[in-house]
């Protein structure tokens, strides 16, 4: 074979590979993360590989997983970094919200409410807080909430209603979320829940999905040894799933 078609041959070849084998993603530093969670530069797949562009036309929710992944990622980091992600952590929660794709939902809202827990945030508690009582109001419609990615989860739908704390979804998600943080805050949340709860009662058109979350979440936090055996173990299936891969 001519040496000039050989060199072509080797070189489409070599391209390729250099296509369908990307190089390793960067390091997992805390700006890269930041970045990804806040659907500004992405680094890493839902797995932790490198992400590809190309891998968006093909795979369902790719880049939202991708988000996903980079917000839970930050909470394993712990404590040490909550000076440093707290604030754009809080930033991206007070712009998101949960997503109904139609076969599944992808939790932003939780999951940011699970990192900031996780990091041992304090000062995110009010702000959470105030989310579900503003969110949970009849005034708190969908239309009147900023959208994050595909169709925002109506708090005020009643078929909603029948879910509890141990779901990942909306206020349910939130509270559950709101689990992680140390016991040392549970008296503050407990009595910030309560607060929220006394001001969602005197509105008969908020969200009855929220205040059945809140009302069954205060035991936990109230130190009621049935809801605090019942919240470690949905913490542990969540922690299973997880690790099992899955997102909705």
């Amino acid at each position: 074979m001519n040496p000039i078609k050989i060199f072509v041959v080797v070189a489409m070849l070599l391209g390729g590979v250099a296509v369908f084998c990307p190089s390793a993603p960067p390091e997992k530093t805390l700006p890269n993360l930041l970045e990804q969670a806040a659907g500004e530069q992405f680094h890493w797949d839902c797995k932790g590989e490198r992400y590809s562009s190309f891998s968006t036309g093909l795979e369902r929710h790719y880049k939202h997983k991708a988000q996903l992944y980079a917000i839970r990622a930050i909470g394993e980091l712990g404590p040490e970094v909550k000076e440093a992600a707290t604030p754009t952590l809080l930033t991206s929660l007070r712009g998101s919200f949960d997503t109904d794709t139609g076969d599944g939902l992808l939790p932003y809202q939780s999951e940011i409410v699970r990192t900031l827990a996780m990091i041992d945030a304090e000062e995110a508690i009010p702000v959470v807080t105030e989310l579900l009582r503003t969110n949970a109001l009849a005034s708190g419609s969908p239309a009147n909430l900023p959208r994050f990615g595909k169709k925002k989860l109506n708090w005020h739908d009643p078929k909603y209603d029948r879910w509890h704390t141990s779901d990942n979804k909306g206020p349910s998600g939130i509270i559950h979320s709101l689990m992680w943080y140390d016991s040392k805050h549970h008296p503050d949340i407990a009595r910030q829940l309560s607060y929220v709860l006394v001001k969602l009662e005197a509105d008969p058109q908020s969200s009855q999905w929220a205040k059945t979350a809140i009302a069954e979440g205060l035991g936990f936090f109230q130190g009621d040894k049935k809801a605090v055996q019942k919240g470690k173990m949905d913490m542990e299936m969540t922690t299973y799933r997880l690790q099992q891969g899955h997102f909705y």
